[in-house]
C-alpha cells in the first residue's frame, strides 16, 4: 500500500517537472519575442528614408571594371560615396553575425529582406571579394557574404526557379 509520505515526494517530484517543462517551454517563448523585436527593429531602419535612399543610391551605381569602380567610389579616392556603401552593408553585415550566432532566424529574414540581401551581394560581391584581395583584408564583408548564401539557399529551396 502507497503512504502519504511516498504521494507527498511523488507529488513534489511531478511538480519541479512540470515547473522545469513550464520554463522551457516559457524560455523558448521569450526568445523568439525577444528575436522577432529586435529583427524589427533592424527592419525598421533598414526602411528608414536614410537607409532606403543610401540602397538606391548605391544600387544605381555604375563601373565598367574593378579599378573605375575604385576610383568612383573607393574608400582612398571617394570617401564620400564609400560612406553611403559602408553605412548600407555594414548593416547587412551585423545582420549575418546574429544569423550565425543564432540570435535571429535566418528564416525571419529571409521573410522579410531576402530582396535587398541578394539584390546587394550580387551587385557588389564581386568588389567586395576583390577588395579583400588587393587590400589584403581577407575578413572584409566576411559575414554580409556568409548572409548572402545562408538567404540564397534558403529562397531558392521556396522559389527552386531562382537557382541560377
Amino acid at each position: 500500500m502507497v503512504d502519504v509520505q511516498t504521494i507527498s515526494v511523488v507529488i513534489a517530484a511531478a511538480s519541479v517537472v512540470f515547473g522545469v517543462i513550464a520554463w522551457v517551454l516559457q524560455n523558448r517563448e521569450n526568445k523568439e519575442i525577444n528575436q522577432a523585436r529586435l529583427f524589427m527593429q533592424i527592419y525598421d531602419h533598414l526602411y528608414s528614408t536614410e537607409c532606403v535612399m543610401q540602397r538606391l543610391t548605391i544600387w544605381n551605381w555604375d563601373w565598367s571594371d574593378f579599378d573605375d569602380y575604385w576610383e568612383k567610389y573607393g574608400m582612398q579616392l571617394s570617401p564620400e560615396q564609400s560612406t553611403k556603401f559602408i553605412s548600407f552593408v555594414g548593416r547587412l553585415e551585423g545582420i549575418g553575425v546574429l544569423v550565425k550566432r543564432n540570435l535571429i532566424d535566418p528564416k525571419l529574414v529571409d521573410d522579410l529582406i531576402s530582396g535587398p540581401i541578394l539584390r546587394t551581394w550580387e551587385k557588389f560581391g564581386p568588389m567586395i571579394i576583390e577588395t579583400r584581395e588587393r587590400l589584403d583584408w581577407p575578413q572584409h564583408m566576411e559575414w554580409f557574404e556568409y548572409l548572402y548564401f545562408q538567404i540564397k539557399s534558403i529562397a531558392e529551396k521556396q522559389h527552386p526557379e531562382l537557382k541560377t
